[in-house]
């Protein structure tokens, strides 16, 4: 009889084959953008509270404050983690990245120190991945004049044309879905550039918040 070779197939007896171990699957991380034509609709405490029931429930999350001219998302935090406010003192912000010079995003991110397992009154086994990272605007880190001069200079248009903000804030997007479950955007109210790269560019969900 002769001898038929079947290229691809294993024809061995399944207990003589040595069984691979299966690669884990990795779920791409999701960016939700809170947005609100007017100010003063509660986004920005509405998101601080979505990002923390995230955490408490094992996911890595990211918030990012986008609202550069009425800056603040870090004040819901400092009575949880007395630490935080020296920390982004020390550190970078969002206004660092929107600059003509590329940075490492590890210098913009700040960790939020909650106690993530008294929190989780709603989860029997907390994750001990869970964590709960921010990009502050920039202000806690220099001097109030400094950061408001830097944002009244801010050239989007110009940032677009010539430096390619578009494309390197496509880079970071894709370095944070790789690193976290969740990435929260608190955008500028109403219609501004920054609102656009907010809710096109970055944005796989935009959650819109108005008054009742």
């Amino acid at each position: 009889m002769e001898d038929v070779t079947l290229k691809g197939f294993d024809l061995r007896p399944a207990q003589e084959v040595k069984r691979q171990p299966e690669k884990p699957q990795v779920k791409p991380g999701k960016i939700y953008t809170f947005y609100s034509f007017k100010g003063g609709v509660g986004r920005s405490m509405a998101m601080a509270n979505v990002a923390v029931s995230l955490a408490v429930q094992g996911n890595k999350v990211l918030m990012i404050g986008f609202d550069l001219e009425a800056p603040g998302l870090e004040h819901f935090f400092f009575s949880h983690d007395p630490t935080l406010q020296d920390r982004l003192r020390s550190g970078s912000g969002l206004i660092d990245l929107l600059t003509p010079k590329s940075m490492d995003l590890r210098s913009v991110v700040t960790k939020v120190n909650l106690d993530l397992e008294a929190l989780s009154f709603a989860v029997n086994e907390p994750n001990d991945g869970a964590r709960l990272d921010i990009i502050q605007s920039g202000r806690a880190s220099r001097a109030a004049n400094d950061y408001t001069q830097l944002v009244q200079n801010l050239n989007l248009d110009d940032l677009y044309t010539k430096h390619d903000i578009g494309n390197r804030f496509g880079a970071y997007r894709g370095e944070w879905l790789a690193k976290y479950d969740y990435v929260l955007i608190d955008s500028r109210s109403g219609m501004t550039d920054s609102g656009d790269l907010c809710t096109v560019v970055l944005v796989y969900v935009r959650t819109a918040l108005r008054r009742p």
